[in-house]
């Protein structure tokens, strides 16, 4: 309607809840010849500004590889009747309500995401949306970046705080350990099948990668993957 009346749009994000509801906004926005806008505020953030111009300034080489972390403590916080933390308002959760900022981000810096695999759970919060999630994105350069959200992560502090630990050598320790489990027939900390279980999470996300789905950590120790 206000694109209809001539009036220009600026819009949160998301854009929708749906791709074709995106794409209808936006092709209305254009029929009307009217400024369409998103607010995604975070990429104007100076810190992502000065590693956009280095990218494009050629600095940092080829890009290969980003981490993106976003994570807010929402417990004994929200709403359940707003719909930022319903299904029906916020189909994603989480991930819809504030890791897209990060999508935005790192599609900036380092250029359209062409496959995509994800996963997400609620675990601390009530209501009937994903409190934590976390995608893997390949861009159309071969870079592959992670993007992490969450509402469940609690803080007891205002700011960090610096927790002091004696410094060690682990190498030492994994030795020392491997000759008193043979001396005395304890279990190591991590054994054969501990190690073994790795490799399949290394294994399933492989496939995962390769074949483009969810695999099952279980059945590939089990040999039906």
């Amino acid at each position: 309607m206000a694109a209809q009346a001539g009036k220009h749009v600026f819009l949160d994000k998301p854009i929708a809840n749906t791709v074709a509801e995106g794409r209808e906004i936006s092709r209305v926005c254009e029929a009307a010849g009217v400024v369409l806008a998103l607010g995604y505020q975070r990429r104007r953030e100076n810190h992502f500004r000065w590693i956009k111009a280095e990218i494009d300034a050629g600095r940092f080489g080829r890009l290969v590889q980003a981490e993106c972390n976003i994570s807010r403590d929402r417990l004994g916080k929200i709403d359940l009747s707003s719909w930022r933390y319903q299904a029906a308002g916020t189909a994603g959760g989480v991930m819809l309500q504030i890791g897209i900022h990060y999508v935005d981000v790192l599609e900036m810096l380092l250029g359209p995401a062409k496959r995509v695999a994800g996963m997400a759970a609620q675990l601390v919060l009530p209501g009937d949306n994903p409190d934590v999630a976390s995608l893997m994105l390949e861009h159309e350069g071969g870079a592959i970046s992670n993007l992490t959200a969450s509402y469940a992560s609690a803080r007891g502090d205002k700011e960090p705080q610096a927790v002091a630990v004696e410094a060690n050598d682990t190498i030492r320790e994994e030795l020392e350990e491997f000759v008193a489990c043979v001396r005395n027939g304890n279990k190591p900390e991590t054994d054969g099948w501990w190690a073994s279980r790795n490799l399949a999470v290394i294994g399933a996300g492989i496939r995962s990668a390769r074949e483009g789905r969810v695999v099952d950590v279980d059945a590939v120790i089990a040999g039906a993957e």
